[in-house]
């Protein structure tokens, strides 16, 4: 479990780094940034500085380190140094520091203690993949091309194809 956690929080900050090259590259980065996937939710950059926050906020707690406080993130430069001090928190982390004790958190407006791999597995890992979909879909909402492949990495499809309407 702890190596799974370590390898799918470090996967998604990678698909976040992809991300903002491309965002980046845009040729309007900060409207991209500014747009929101629905009236009253955070913007894209505040979506994907909370995302990057969780791959700490997770694994640091765990690990029985200080989590780096990164703030919300409003442009690239932010972003990046975000994703920066995130990755040197955790780099370091091996599974072999990660405890089974509990987690005491907050959770919105509430106070939640977790057994560790339920903090990271049901709590930690969900939220940063809750706010990096928000993310893609203000992106998305606000004219950048993106699709399953740009999410995970994983998927491939043609140049050019899209699903029926």
């Amino acid at each position: 479990m702890q190596a799974a956690a370590i390898s799918a929080f470090g996967h998604y900050l990678d698909r976040i780094a992809r991300l903002l090259d491309r965002i980046a590259d845009a040729d309007n980065p900060q409207t991209l940034l500014t747009a929101r996937p629905a009236p009253g939710r955070f913007c894209a950059a505040e979506q994907l500085g909370i995302a990057t926050g969780f791959a700490a906020r997770g694994l640091c707690a765990v690990a029985g380190r200080e989590t780096p406080d990164i703030g919300l993130p409003a442009n690239l430069p932010e972003l990046r140094a975000a994703l920066a001090t995130v990755r040197h928190a955790i780099g370091g982390i091996s599974p072999a520091d990660l405890s089974n004790r509990p987690v005491t958190h907050s959770a919105g407006q509430g106070t939640l203690t977790q057994p560790a791999d339920e903090f990271l597995l049901h709590y930690a890992l969900p939220n940063m993949l809750f706010h990096l979909s928000l993310a893609y879909a203000a992106l998305a909402s606000a004219g950048m091309t993106l699709g399953k492949a740009d999410f995970d990495g994983l998927h491939t499809y043609a140049p050019g194809f899209s699903f029926p309407d």
